[in-house]
């Protein structure tokens, strides 16, 4: 009974340990009541359960991202609802997603957060941020925008096959900050071709990052197994 009671635990904490992964979906709300996505409705931001704070932890020693802080853990990506069905998306197109021919970025207005702490933004297989903003002071680099539609995955593919869908889905895309605390930032997501599609600029929204030293998954995992050997030990005695 021992036994399987602590390979469960050992499961559970595997599990908690990779299975973190979750998004936050950029697309449109049907403002208007019209019945579907049209010009003149909003922009929207879903988020799936758990992704509206996350943690960023403890980076020590590696010089990647700059200097030793903060790293966001990357298990939570912004992306963009596809629009049409090409194959490889899903089956059916997404009614929450934004009209064809949009361009859709997310947009920062401000952080709180501990005084004086910078915090970053670093685009995929970057190793200088994208945009800085400090605390107290607001942006010191960039301009605190990125982009969530992208056009990368329509290389090759036939316009009229798969014309100007909003869709975006990038890993590997990081926060980071050399302050420990809770950040929230506050965002607007935006329609770079809003001219032409009619649609409004999403309603302001929230996301929390918590800035503490936790274990990585790699470490729970090892944790686990060395729990599991001292019970098997003490069982043999």
């Amino acid at each position: 009974m021992k036994i399987r009671i602590l390979v469960l635990l050992l499961s559970t904490l595997v599990t908690s340990a990779f299975a973190q992964h979750g998004h936050i979906n950029a697309g449109a709300v049907d403002s208007n009541g019209s019945g579907g996505i049209n010009a003149g409705d909003r922009l929207f931001m879903y988020f799936e359960p758990g992704t509206s704070n996350t943690t960023l932890s403890y980076n020590a020693g590696s010089g990647t991202y700059g200097q030793d802080g903060f790293l966001w853990n990357g298990y939570t990506t912004f992306t963009a609802l596809h629009q049409s069905s090409y194959p490889g998306l899903a089956p059916a197109y997404n009614p929450l997603g934004a009209l064809s021919g949009s361009f859709l970025r997310l947009k920062l207005i401000s952080i709180t957060g501990p005084a004086g702490a910078k915090f970053s933004f670093y685009d995929a297989a970057e190793t200088d941020p994208s945009w800085t903003y400090q605390i107290g002071t607001g942006l010191v680099a960039g301009d605190g925008a990125f982009d969530l539609t992208e056009m990368s995955w329509f290389e090759g593919v036939p316009e009229d096959a798969y014309p100007s869908d909003p869709f975006g889905h990038i890993h590997g895309r990081m926060f980071a900050t050399d302050t420990a605390g809770e950040f929230t930032a506050t965002w607007v997501l935006v329609d770079a071709e809003g001219e032409n599609t009619g649609l409004l600029d999403s309603l302001p929204f929230t996301s929390t990052f918590s800035a503490a030293a936790v274990p990585e998954p790699g470490t729970v995992v090892l944790v686990g197994l060395g729990i599991a050997g001292l019970c098997l030990r003490r069982r043999r005695r």
